[in-house]
């Protein structure tokens, strides 16, 4: 008995010792600085110094900003956390912003989805931020920014999730200075300039759409004012960007199929931004409208970022070399291709700006021309092919000879899986550093090529910080001058002067040969591109290369005359100009041409 009564005696003091304790230990936990291996303890976000407290309606939200923020582009970091004092102040303190430079949002995880778009549109509105470079971060149970990213599918370079054993600050850390190294292409794939543009007002607006801050929009008439774009081929829209001299308060974006029947995607009231940039879930359009009722507006540019619908028809596949060097690619194979026989092949090689790792930017618009067109629905039923678009990193270029045997061994594999490919209908087309790359491919393996299709560019020379390399395409030409090829390039190339394309024709035509050669005339590129070098979007729309191509046969190379061709003579603008008699926007040069002794 007695033991039970000191019993009952000790047991309250102890608890009420205990609960001293634990009350101590969270106060001095509150006010101590952790070190940076120790695990986060709880505090209120509020609390976080090193970032601004921001608040969209009823949305709140923590903001640190680099001091570099009005000067360049920067990385975005979504961080969906709830009380991490440590952990935000150590990012805002951290080299990752002081000289990485990034916008850090630090969101609640209990954020709705519509709200942290809301924030996502604000701060690309107000900033202007690195596409290559948005990144989402997960702390502990929270799927907010997972959650965004099912819907909005262009918007991230990559999310991550931390779990709530590995909230460390010095974890978190190396967590967000991996995160950038990451980088992918633009994600939303082009700006698009389309020739198809018009408008219910009496004021031209497709000089508003070239990305100059010199050209603006001011529509004449009051009420209702409206802006449609519309493209050749079905579209993915996933982001839209307005500029303007002052503030649209409301506007509104909508997309169709046909034309008549309109949806709206997003609608926008009480702005207070002079640029407007949005997010959208992807939508297909053949169709962008955008409508606005307010007077005296000045619009500087109206982009739409989209990408081809058809490209989503392409795999995702990646080539590991012996060295385990990897080569990306997208590959197009025909819904029926078990009730196909014969089938032709199309290598496609992209250009410089869309080199990288994302596998994806070389399909979209402007810019995927020469891959898309060839799956477009009505080609395929005519011509069904397989369709294969590598891409190569920043630091690589085609001519590379680990690139060309990635590429060789692409193709033969393709064989393997495929035994109905004929091998005498391999092609390839590329456009400027892609021209380049499909005649060294041919220089290697004459043997593998039925046809080739150079747009934009064929003799080598530099490429960005690329150092100058011995000229290969010319002296090599005898290699590969038999194989039917079509050159197309703009007369005012600001890239790559048509000059040297000249050259190469001239090299054919001193050994007997006249490839087809169709040059844009003056001026003509730049109407429906925002580069003279564009000269893919006109060439990949020129129906007469869908034939030509399809017709040609390994086993039937081209046979030199016995004599040369007159060289291609230098033309000013005014004389090429003149040269086409029947309104039409080039002239095919190979016309323009006789033997010679």
């Amino acid at each position: 008995m007695k033991n039970i009564s000191n019993y009952k005696i000790i047991m309250p003091v102890l608890v009420i010792l205990v609960a001293l304790i634990v009350v101590l230990i969270t106060n001095n936990q509150n006010d101590e600085t952790i070190d940076s291996d120790s695990e986060i303890s709880t505090v209120n976000l509020q609390d976080a110094p090193a970032f601004d407290e921001q608040k969209i309606d009823d949305i709140s939200y923590l903001l640190s900003l680099p001091d570099t923020v009005d000067e360049e582009l920067v990385p975005l970091i979504i961080i969906s956390s709830n009380n991490q004092q440590q952990v935000l102040n150590a990012l805002a303190d951290s080299s990752i912003q002081t000289e990485k430079k990034a916008v850090l949002i630090n969101i609640s995880t209990s954020i709705s989805k519509d709200d942290l778009k809301t924030v996502v549109d604000e701060i690309r509105s107000t900033y202007s931020i690195e596409d290559s470079k948005v990144f989402g971060i997960n702390m502990g149970d929270s799927s907010a920014i997972t959650d965004l990213e099912a819907d909005f599918k262009k918007l991230f370079t990559n999310v991550i999730t931390i779990s709530p054993d590995n909230i460390e600050t010095e974890k978190i850390i190396a967590e967000v200075d991996n995160l950038l190294e990451q980088s992918r292409g633009i994600i939303y794939n082009s700006t698009v300039k389309h020739q198809h543009v018009s408008t219910n007002s009496n004021t031209p607006v497709v000089d508003a759409l070239d990305e100059s801050p010199d050209t603006v929009w001011v529509p004449e008439e009051n009420g209702e004012k409206e802006v449609i774009i519309a493209f050749d081929n079905e579209i993915v829209v996933s982001r839209w960007q307005v500029e303007a001299n002052q503030p649209i308060t409301s506007m509104t974006l909508q997309t169709s199929l046909d034309g008549e029947k309109w949806t709206d995607i997003d609608v926008i009231q009480s702005n207070n931004h002079n640029r407007v940039d949005r997010i959208l879930p992807a939508t297909n359009a053949q169709y962008v409208r955008f409508t606005t009722d307010e007077d005296d507006i000045e619009i500087a540019e109206l982009e739409i970022y989209a990408e081809y619908a058809v490209a989503a028809s392409f795999s995702f596949e990646e080539y590991t070399n012996a060295a385990g060097n990897t080569m990306p690619y997208r590959l197009f194979v025909p819904d029926n291709i078990d009730q196909l026989t014969d089938i032709p092949v199309i290598l496609s090689l992209h250009g410089s700006g869309q080199r990288g790792t994302d596998n994806n930017q070389h399909l979209g618009i402007t810019k995927g021309e020469g891959t898309i067109l060839w799956t477009l629905p009505e080609i395929q039923k005519e011509h069904p092919a397989l369709v294969v678009a590598p891409q190569i990193s920043p630091d690589q270029l085609w001519r590379d000879e680990e690139v060309m045997n990635s590429i060789e061994h692409i193709l033969e594999s393709l064989k393997k899986t495929y035994p109905d490919i004929d091998t005498n209908r391999i092609y390839a087309t590329g456009v400027s550093i892609g021209a380049e790359g499909i005649y060294n491919l041919a220089i290697k393996n004459p043997d593998l090529y039925a046809a080739l299709l150079p747009v934009a560019g064929g003799p080598n020379n530099p490429v960005g910080d690329a150092p100058p390399v011995e000229e290969t395409v010319i002296p090599n030409i005898s290699k590969y001058a038999d194989i039917p090829a079509w050159l197309m390039q703009s007369y005012d190339d600001s890239v790559r002067a048509h000059t040297l394309t000249n050259e190469l024709v001239n090299a054919y035509r001193e050994l007997g040969y006249n490839p087809k050669y169709t040059v844009y005339l003056p001026g003509e590129t730049e109407k429906v591109a925002t580069s003279t070098h564009s000269s893919w979007i006109y060439a990949y729309q020129d129906e007469r290369i869908i034939d030509w191509l399809f017709s040609q046969y390994k086993t039937d190379r081209v046979v030199p005359e016995n004599k040369s061709y007159q060289p291609v003579e230098e033309y000013s603008e005014e004389e090429i100009t003149q040269l086409e008699t029947d309104r039409r926007h080039y002239i095919d040069l190979d016309e323009f041409t006789e033997l010679v002794e």
